[in-house]
């Protein structure tokens, strides 16, 4: 953002020293990366083949299994993780998805399948400590499930909002610490497998499994394209979620899980592309906690939609995510992404909000979205903001707006957006415009 650039800096870097984000964190000062990198040891049930629908309507068959793999010892017990891991008809090598479940979620197969009938093979592990009892399952908080008695933790306030001492292992039985090992072990055991080409791997995650996508952004650098919907960092600081740190930690104590288990401190190592997806008012994921991940992360694309509903299949719906994906693991058309606004004011005093378009061909129509309400909460948790869209003018390499006469008094926050041929939708990160 071009006006205003010294505020800008120094907003920036305020939030950083805050937070304490000020450098990158060293995933190997928390996790064992190269014994996490092994293959661990695995039993696989027996394979179910289905018929499931591909993104065009057709019939395809895809073959599905549970597997039960190693986990990180908790509380001084070994562990194991339940997961369904789906894959097309063929040999391969396919590439590869590790699917990461959100609060209330679990080993959705019809997850895995979605991405099977794709052309991927997809592993998604439970990160309740539980297991599924039927042979396949379907999103919703009816899911035949179990706790398994060498199950790791779960997302419950011992071992997620609850205080640690910062010397000594006590983290080791975190819930966010064994999130990321399971998912570095699924990763590993998929890589193993002589159907996957372990040189073509993504993730996406939804809610809780996109803050943990986030984070594994910065740890897994063997990923290639992580898609983290809803979820991000700054999870102590703002969102439905800080409120229950703050009511079982002091503030001291909140900085030292910050030091371990926050996304924003190890996102400056991030070596794949991220695609950020998100919606305007979502509860517990707001806008502003999204811009500081997005201004941690390399090159990072974003795809904001208005009033995006908050669930399970509301969060892999979306065809961008995986559009997205075909672009960097199967060499697709990539998505009209757009690069951080720009904002520049003429001597005149007219304002202009630009972005330009990143890659991609031009796109057939654009938009500006805005708010002037304030960055505030309901009582349902739910933002009170009201957002307006207009058209946004498209040039050879850039989506512009001169700012309506009527906002020139105003704050607004505001984004662009770009939508090409096949109807794929991408935008800009938002930014605040002062008068």
């Amino acid at each position: 953002m071009k006006i205003c650039n010294l505020q800008w800096i120094l907003a920036t870097a305020f939030v950083f020293l805050m937070a304490g984000w000020t450098q990158a964190k060293s995933p190997s000062d928390v996790w064992d990366l190269e014994k996490l990198k092994q293959v661990p040891n695995a039993e696989w049930k027996p394979a179910v083949k289905r018929t499931v629908k591909d993104v065009s309507g057709n019939d395809v068959v895809v073959e599905t299994q549970k597997v039960y793999y190693q986990g990180e010892p908790f509380e001084g017990h070994p562990t194991r993780v339940m997961a369904f891991f789906s894959r097309p008809e063929g040999d391969g090598p396919f590439p590869g998805m590790v699917l990461i479940h959100g609060g209330g979620g679990s080993a959705f197969s019809v997850w895995t399948e979605m991405w099977a009938a794709r052309g991927y093979a997809a592993i998604a592990m439970d990160l309740y400590g539980d297991e599924i009892m039927s042979e396949t399952s379907t999103e919703g908080w009816d899911i035949d499930r179990k706790r398994m008695e060498d199950g790791g933790p779960n997302l419950s306030d011992p071992t997620m909002f609850s205080a640690f001492p910062a010397e000594g292992d006590a983290y080791k039985d975190k819930w966010p610490y064994h999130c990321i090992a399971n998912i570095m072990l699924a990763h590993s055991l998929l890589d193993s497998l002589p159907c996957v080409d372990a040189d073509r791997t993504g993730a996406t995650g939804i809610s809780w499994g996109g803050y943990l996508s986030a984070l594994i952004a910065g740890i897994d650098d063997r990923f290639q394209v992580i898609v983290p919907v809803y979820g991000c960092g700054a999870m102590t600081s703002k969102g439905f979620e800080a409120n229950h740190f703050h009511q079982n930690m002091s503030e001291e104590e909140i900085k030292v899980w910050d030091d371990f288990f926050e996304p924003n401190g190890y996102l400056p190592n991030t070596k794949c592309k991220v695609f950020y997806v998100d919606g305007t008012n979502d509860f517990a994921f707001p806008l502003a906690m999204h811009k500081t991940s997005w201004e941690r992360t390399p090159n990072a694309d974003v795809r904001l939609q208005i009033d995006m509903p908050h669930s399970h299949s509301s969060g892999w719906n979306p065809q961008e995510i995986g559009n997205y994906v075909d672009w960097v693991l199967k060499n697709a058309p990539p998505l009209p992404c757009l690069d951080i606004p720009e904002v520049f004011k003429t001597a005149d005093g007219k304002v202009t909000i630009s972005a330009k378009i990143k890659y991609g061909s031009k796109p057939v129509e654009a938009h500006f979205n805005y708010t002037t309400d304030p960055d505030e909460y309901a009582q349902n948790n739910k933002q009170i903001r009201s957002w307006v869209t207009i058209p946004a003018e498209i040039s050879e390499n850039m989506v512009s707006v001169q700012l309506p006469e009527e906002l020139m008094d105003k704050t607004v926050d505001c984004y662009l957006d770009a939508v090409d041929a096949a109807g794929n939708m991408a935008s800009s990160h938002y930014t605040t415009v002062r008068p």
